[in-house]
């Protein structure tokens, strides 16, 4: 029965691991890439831009930046996300699709990708902001119609006796 046991978890554990793993190198460019594609400036600008947007709309939050600030540092940062960030990009191009990526950022156009990426962002988000602020009125009439078909749903549930 040991035998059994110990040969179903070992096998359990075989057909756990992924059947793909980046190859190393793979994992070189794509450490390269991040890197040229200057992530930890995105990533910071990304979540300075996120944290104003939601002070503006929450100012009495203002008094929690330290924490929420220290929080993101911790779990959010590049350095935090960097190995993860990696292994994305590794395990979804091989070396030679990094290659053409990796050329292509290296040339004149993909530099002004790359210098333009953060103000890009930026607009896109406050496009997006600007979007969901203009319809807030029709979401939060549909959340308060959807929630008293929840409630009325629930009454008659709630008033069965035991």
């Amino acid at each position: 029965m040991k035998k059994l046991t110990l040969s179903l978890l070992l096998a359990a554990a075989v057909l756990a691991v992924p059947v793909y793993a980046a190859e190393p190198d793979s994992r070189q460019k794509a450490t390269e890439l991040i890197e040229m594609l200057d992530m930890r400036r995105l990533m910071d600008a990304a979540l300075e831009d996120s944290m104003q947007s939601g002070l503006a709309s929450n100012p009495e939050m203002a008094p929690f930046v330290p924490v929420i600030r220290e929080f993101l540092a911790r779990h959010m940062s590049y350095d935090s996300l960097q190995p993860e960030l990696v292994s994305l990009y590794a395990d979804n191009f091989t070396a030679s699709e990094l290659d053409a990526v990796l050329d292509f950022y290296r040339s004149p156009i993909g530099k002004k990708v790359i210098e333009r990426m953060p103000a890009l962002m930026k607009a896109g988000s406050d496009i997006a902001n600007k979007r969901v602020a203009a319809h807030m009125p029709e979401l939060m009439a549909a959340l308060r119609e959807a929630r008293k078909k929840n409630d009325a749903q629930a009454a008659p549930a709630e008033a069965t006796p035991d």
